[in-house]
């Protein structure tokens, strides 16, 4: 896995370079944000029509009662270790970038080093064997949206193919 827990203790301040970064970011947070709803809304119509196939079990959705959200990330809780790699194998064949977003703590370096174990947290361990996230970002271009919408319909009706 990429970033994980290895160690005790926490690092609560940003880097100078990173707080370098974030003022512009705030100068132009409302746009950024409607730029991601946008891409994020994208995700949830063509999710719309999987709802009911058992191979995902859950995906990012807008909160119900129109409360604002940064739509910061979306993703996929497929049913199963095997149906999230399918999904992240054909999307690296399409060239598109189809992160894990979760490691669990307890299955990290550090929680090992502390004697957890993967079934200690079943529920969890579960959850992040099938999570994925989509490429979400404010500055996606309308033709690169539309090719990774496009990909993830055709992977996903392979999939419901398959049921």
């Amino acid at each position: 896995p990429g970033y994980q827990w290895v160690e005790e203790g926490s690092m609560y301040l940003p880097s100078d370079i990173l707080m370098a970064l974030l003022g512009p970011q705030l100068d132009e947070m409302d746009s950024i944000i409607g730029k991601r709803i946008f891409v994020f809304k994208a995700y949830e119509r063509l999710l719309e029509k999987y709802e009911g196939c058992s191979f995902i079990k859950e995906h990012s959705q807008s909160p119900v009662d129109g409360r604002r959200f940064n739509a910061h990330l979306f993703f996929i809780v497929f049913e199963s270790r095997q149906a999230r790699r399918f999904f992240q194998h054909e999307m690296e064949r399409a060239s598109i970038q189809a992160f894990t977003h979760y490691w669990p703590l307890h299955s990290s370096s550090m929680g090992i080093a502390m004697g957890y174990k993967e079934e200690d947290l079943p529920r969890t361990s579960k959850k992040a064997a099938g999570l994925v996230r989509l490429p979400l970002y404010e500055n996606l271009r309308m033709e690169e949206l539309e090719y990774v919408i496009s990909n993830v319909d055709r992977i996903l009706n392979e999939m419901a193919r398959g049921e």
